[in-house]
């Protein structure tokens, strides 16, 4: 499961309630870091190096006001992924952060409509990347040695911006991440 994904305002309260935020974050932040917790020390007992995968977003480099709770989740996950990803630096576990752009997929089914909208209507919105080409993509990503981020479209642009900015200040760090 990528996550859950809710547009909400917190100028109009009625479009949420404490419990969905608090769904949306254990749901796309905390979840996958106990499972990291709890999957981590096995991948590291194998014999065979081992890949831990986590799905942030595109939207973990683009904040939309739509989602102001999905985004900043899945930019917790980018976080989260570089902060394991150093900490497994020397080990046989490899850290993966499939990073998707817009994908047409069910995620956004109750507010499709309202996001093309706000994007100024049919023409203007942007258009998802199909399902099977993004899967096409992903695999291909997760095939190749040392990548960090398998991202395509909007998400490869965000994460390279994000590489660039904060890689030199990372490694000056000493952050291998």
């Amino acid at each position: 499961m990528a996550g859950i994904q809710s547009s909400l305002s917190f100028t109009t309260p009625s479009t949420t309630t404490p419990s969905s935020i608090a769904t949306e974050v254990t749901t796309n932040l905390t979840a996958p870091m106990i499972i990291a917790h709890l999957t981590i020390p096995h991948l590291l007992s194998l014999p065979d190096p081992s890949t831990f995968i986590l799905v942030s977003s595109g939207l973990a480099f683009l904040p939309v006001p739509l989602y102001p709770v999905y985004c900043p989740t899945k930019a917790g996950i980018h976080s989260f992924a570089v902060a394991l990803r150093a900490q497994l630096g020397d080990t046989r576990c490899r850290v993966v952060e499939l990073a998707p752009p817009y994908v047409d997929t069910g995620l956004d089914a109750k507010h499709r409509v309202k996001t093309i909208e706000a994007q100024g209507g049919e023409e203007k919105a942007m258009k998802p990347m199909g399902l099977e080409a993004y899967l096409d993509t992903a695999m291909e990503g997760l095939k190749r040695e040392g990548e960090l981020e398998v991202t395509t479209g909007f998400s490869e642009m965000g994460a390279g911006v994000w590489r660039g900015a904060f890689g030199p200040v990372m490694e000056q760090m000493g952050v291998k991440g």
